[in-house]
C-alpha cells in the first residue's frame, strides 16, 4: 500500500495572520466601479495600513469589474479597523460596502 500524497504551501512567514490555523483572511470589498483595478484598491487600502494582495473579480472578457474584490491585509487589526473606517466611504463615485 502506498503513503497518500503530501501536500505542501509556502507560508508568508513575514505576515501575522489572524488565526494560527488559516493561512489568510481576505477581505470581501463590494460596490466597486465597473473600472476600478487592483493598483487603484491597493492605493486606497494602503492608506490605513500594510495590503498582502488585492484582487478584483472581473467578467468573463476580463474588461470590467464585477464590482466586487477581495483585499488581505497583514494583520487582523488593521482588517478590522478599516472594515469599519471605509463602510460606506465614496470610492470612484460608488460607496464600498
Amino acid at each position: 500500500m502506498s503513503n497518500p500524497p503530501t501536500f505542501t504551501f509556502p507560508l508568508r512567514t513575514n505576515v501575522n495572520y489572524a488565526h494560527p490555523f488559516v493561512q489568510a483572511i481576505e477581505l470581501f470589498v463590494g460596490n466597486l466601479s465597473y473600472f476600478c483595478n487592483e493598483e487603484e484598491l491597493c492605493d486606497l487600502f494602503n492608506q490605513y495600513g500594510t495590503v498582502v494582495h488585492a484582487r478584483i473579480i472581473r467578467s468573463d472578457d476580463k474588461t470590467r469589474s464585477l464590482m466586487y474584490g477581495f483585499v488581505l491585509m497583514a494583520t487582523k487589526q488593521e482588517m478590522d479597523g478599516i472594515s469599519q473606517l471605509l463602510n460606506g466611504h465614496l470610492f470612484m463615485g460608488r460607496h464600498l460596502r
